[in-house]
């Protein structure tokens, strides 16, 4: 069955294809003088085996077989030059690449390898500005020395000269907030090598007993190796390290909950009140890029 629209090409739907009924239709209709949709017609018998569209084509007039080898020459050459354009084209070379293989390393040009940035201060305002807002100390001070060489109109060596002036402003403020870490690494290393002689050093466990403990010691022969020292010196050692294990734990696990509260320890109330301060100190300078500065900058110089 062909159903024939004006203006448009022609649309042939074949309900079954062995209908004779359907044949004739096509063979009919490729007699027709008009020959677009007679070469379509043909074409579509030639595809169907249907040799009888040969003596179709052969009955047409010159003129007609004419028209029709120039429409079907036509669309060979479109097809052809645009598969001929897509094969040399980089960005198809690169879709049958990831096709064949999704894995496949694509090489950088030597352009994209010429502008590569080896170093922060070779990047992009907005690039560095993203990395520093992720937290990188570095990205930060290139930040700062930008947002100097804009407000003060200097050179980049000598705002890199500030540069240095702000970052020692902003480390000698904490002079009496590190006090407690200086003190909790002390006790700690103390507390870790100090315990070793306290448990298996016959010497300082006799020094100890005698000043703090005052218990029976055992026979010589009991105290003849270190794992019978530290078995001895473990009765009043024990209370204390399991103690005082259990202790940092409890503080730990409070720790975790206030931050899980959203809450600030220690260490985050410090950075913020030396940033508050470093932004006091220069009001020149825009206090976003000054806190962002001293809060990713370490507590001593």
């Amino acid at each position: 069955i062909v159903r024939i629209k004006e203006g448009s090409r022609v649309r042939s739907e074949v309900k079954n294809s062995n209908s004779i009924i359907n044949k004739m239709s096509l063979r009919s209709f490729a007699s027709r003088t008009y020959c677009t949709h007679a070469g379509g017609a043909i074409r579509y018998l030639l595809r169907s085996h249907q040799v009888g569209a040969l003596s179709s084509f052969s009955s047409l007039g010159n003129d007609s077989k004419m028209m029709m080898m120039m429409t079907t020459t036509t669309k060979t050459t479109t097809t052809t030059t645009t598969t001929t354009q897509r094969h040399y084209s980089v960005t198809y070379r690169k879709e049958e690449q990831e096709k064949e293989d999704p894995s496949a390393l694509i090489p950088p040009s030597m352009d994209m390898a010429k502008s590569m940035a080896t170093g922060l201060s070779q990047m992009d305002n907005t690039t560095l500005t993203t990395i520093a807002a992720l937290g990188h100390h570095e990205a930060g001070c290139e930040v700062l020395r930008r947002h100097i060489m804009a407000v003060d109109n200097l050179s980049y060596a000598d705002a890199c000269v500030q540069y240095e002036e702000i970052a020692k402003t902003n480390r000698g403020t904490l002079n009496i907030e590190t006090v407690p870490y200086l003190i909790g690494i002390s006790l700690g290393m103390i507390g870790a090598f100090g315990a070793l002689p306290m448990v298996f050093d016959l010497t300082t466990a006799l020094w100890f007993n005698d000043a703090y403990v005052t218990t029976d010691i055992p026979e010589p022969r009991d105290l003849e190796t270190k794992l019978e020292v530290g078995s001895w010196t473990w009765n009043w050692m024990e209370p204390p390290l399991g103690t005082f294990s259990f202790v940092l734990l409890c503080l730990q696990y409070a720790r975790g909950q206030i931050q899980n509260l959203g809450l600030h320890p220690y260490t985050s109330m410090v950075r913020r009140r030396r940033a508050e301060r470093l932004a006091d100190r220069y009001p020149q300078y825009s206090s976003e890029v000054l806190k962002q500065f001293s809060y990713s900058d370490r507590l001593i110089g």
